[in-house]
């Protein structure tokens, strides 16, 4: 008996231990890959037991990233509002996290590491090889983090313009005068196949839909089978679909469309296009006959990063097109603090408060006039200037916003000579900056132009 009792002691007191412990993590989920393209990622925390009250400012995230936390039984859920940045290691902590029955408490946490980012750019007019025939043009890889560095994925004679898709490479090559649309896979484009654009004597506009498995592209000239000539037609190519034949994304009823220009819709398969009457429509490429017209606008700016708000721009003033809800909303930007007698140039939207804008400043007082250009940022109190070339003779030849909005991709020609390339003009000596938009930092670079952060 007295064994007996010992034993009964012994499990009364394990049962206490086990009902004084505070809640454990038992499992976590979250889309690492979302967290740096698309905002309002959730990570779920489940403890082994229901919480209880949970005090928002028992939560931290470090690095800092604003986010929006509810919990509900034993699961938390961290919303981040703005996108991560890349190549970083978070940690999510709950402290207190206190069981709803026992009232014990314990801390919670959890690290996850975003994704490192790769960025191409074009490298046009390589040099001369050893038997004195022009090297080939390449299409180079640079990892955000330095950890690859004009690293060629692709070589042809001569590279109109590019995409990527996943691990397959598009390019526009020119051949014979001609434009050829080739599909590079492997090594430094090892593999190759190509698409048939029905002899179009321009393509244009390619960008690729990485998250969907897509390419598109507008050709104009060529015919299709009936004998009908493109006129600035949009086409998709599904890279799931075993046929492999490119669609025509077509208007209303089936018309032809033909496109000023084109986005892919962000983390989805259907595409905003504007036709040549400024009408814009929303159309899904896997069921062209859902074609949604949204309205007639002068200019389509592409996305704020991270959502499917659409930036558009009229007489009357700049809208923001939700592309879920229909909704459009007046954009009322700040004025830019900046000097009046700088010209502005491209501007990329980052949220309904702050936008990048680039400025050019011309000096009259030197013959041939010299222009030197700078980006700055304007949010609602301030503006500051984000990146001047080093060299005063540099001048940026476009930029565009890294899909996390972190960087900035910066094109810097310093006395560069053009190419004799249609449709998109080249320059030699022209190298592409990223530059940290928090704070103005180069954190790095790659030779030539055209990244594809700007598709």
């Amino acid at each position: 008996m007295a064994v007996i009792a010992l034993l009964g002691a012994g499990a009364v007191g394990l049962g206490f231990v086990s009902a004084a412990q505070g809640p454990r993590l038992t499992s976590a989920e979250i889309n690492i890959q979302g967290t740096t393209t698309r905002s309002g990622q959730r990570l779920v925390l489940t403890a082994n037991q229901s919480l209880a009250h949970l005090d928002p400012g028992s939560v931290e995230v470090t690095p800092a990233a604003d986010f929006e936390v509810s919990a509900e039984g034993g699961s938390v859920t961290v919303r981040f509002t703005d996108l991560l940045r890349y190549d970083t290691e978070y940690t999510v902590r709950i402290d207190p996290a206190v069981g709803l029955y026992t009232g014990a408490s314990s801390e919670l946490a959890y690290r996850f590491a975003t994704p490192d980012s790769d960025v191409h750019s074009l490298l046009r007019n390589t040099g001369t090889r050893a038997d004195g025939s022009d090297a080939p043009d390449q299409i180079l890889r640079h990892r955000v983090s330095g950890e690859s560095v004009n690293e060629a994925v692709f070589e042809a004679p001569r590279i109109q313009q590019y995409a990527v898709v996943d691990d397959t490479i598009a390019a526009v090559v020119i051949e014979d005068s001609s434009p050829s649309l080739v599909l590079a896979y492997g090594p430094a484009g090892s593999t190759t196949a190509r698409i048939d654009t029905g002899g179009a004597s321009t393509v244009r506009d390619l960008r690729g839909a990485p998250s969907s498995d897509l390419l598109g592209y507008v050709i104009n000239g060529g015919a299709d089978p009936g004998g009908r000539s493109y006129n600035n037609a949009l086409f998709v190519y599904d890279f799931t679909d075993s046929s492999a034949v490119p669609t025509e994304i077509r208007g209303i009823g089936g018309a032809p469309l033909p496109v000023i220009d084109w986005y892919f819709v962000p983390g989805t398969t259907s595409v905003l296009v504007q036709g040549i009457d400024l009408q814009l429509y929303l159309i899904d490429s896997l069921d062209v006959a859902s074609v949604e017209p949204l309205g007639q606008h002068l200019q389509l700016e592409g996305f704020v990063p991270g959502t499917v708000e659409a930036v558009v721009s009229d007489p009357s003033g700049d809208s923001l097109i939700d592309l879920l809800s229909g909704d459009v909303t007046p954009l009322e930007l700040p004025q830019a603090d900046i000097d009046p007698l700088l010209y502005p140039g491209k501007r990329s939207v980052l949220s309904d408060r702050s936008f990048i804008r680039v400025y050019d400043e011309v000096d009259f007082s030197t013959t041939p006039s010299s222009v030197s250009s700078s980006i700055w940022i304007t949010d609602r109190t301030w503006t500051r200037e984000l990146y001047r070339p080093s060299a005063e003779s540099s001048r940026i030849g476009d930029f565009c916003v890294s899909p996390n909005a972190e960087f900035l991709a910066v094109e810097v020609t310093s006395e560069g000579v053009p190419d004799d390339y249609d449709l998109i003009l080249g320059y030699s000596n022209t190298t592409t900056y990223f530059v940290d938009i928090a704070d103005g930092v180069v954190a790095g670079g790659m030779a030539g132009f055209l990244p594809d952060w700007c598709g």
